[in-house]
């Protein structure tokens, strides 16, 4: 049995591509196809993902896709200018702070792509299983802004999952007010005022102050 996880810096999403051997390549094709050509299978893989139905609508066009399902980091508290070198490489200069504002599961604190599916697990099972389980188990990312696994539904009422169903291990929001709760308290213009809050320590900053990325989960 083989494992390897850790944070890969790799966009899944496919508008980002790179030119090797007189061919373009997706990010993740480039980073990732060695492993999963020797065998190894992508735990947390946009490919596999069933796409929510979007009618593209919501806040400045915000759209659910199945990136979302999949996405790890997180923005920040407040606006911040990019220093390092290799992500203004790949073009992020800037972040823009986290709101609660959007569509279900990533509303408006997901980091957009490049940086939105950055962690990942490969694990290789042996050909003859003997005392070990054929396949992994119960992959989820530990989300405490909006609780895990994602279980609700993101639009006309049908729900998006990752393959296989849902952990038995769960992880609830870790937010005193809710990001629902925060949209139904929407009224007038007093937007600037929730968002604040939103970004508070006893909502989503204690969540972003513990650290950018979300973990990844997999019963092996």
């Amino acid at each position: 049995m083989r494992v390897i996880a850790g944070d890969f810096n790799v966009t899944q999403n496919e508008n980002f591509k790179k030119k090797a051997k007189m061919k373009l390549f997706t990010f993740a094709e480039l980073s990732y196809g060695e492993l999963t050509a020797l065998g190894f299978t992508q735990e947390f893989d946009a490919a596999k993902i069933i796409p929510p139905p979007d009618d593209g609508l919501g806040v400045k066009g915000h759209k659910v896709s199945k990136y979302h399902y999949v996405t790890t980091h997180i923005k920040p508290r407040s606006f911040k200018k990019v220093k390092d070198p290799d992500w203004k490489f790949q073009g992020v200069k800037k972040r823009t702070a986290a709101v609660p504002w959007g569509k279900y599961p990533s509303y408006g604190y997901m980091s957009p792509p490049p940086e939105d599916t950055l962690d990942n697990i490969f694990t290789k099972y042996p050909k003859k299983p003997g005392k070990y389980p054929a396949n992994s188990n119960d992959r989820m990312i530990a989300n405490r802004v909006v609780g895990a696994p994602y279980n609700l539904p993101p639009a006309k009422g049908t729900v998006a999952k990752h393959p296989p169903p849902p952990a038995k291990l769960a992880y609830p929001i870790d937010m005193k007010v809710s990001i629902p709760t925060f949209q139904n308290r929407l009224k007038g213009k007093n937007q600037a005022a929730l968002n604040a809050e939103f970004r508070g320590f006893k909502n989503y900053g204690k969540i972003r102050l513990t650290s950018d990325h979300m973990a990844v989960y997999v019963e092996i």
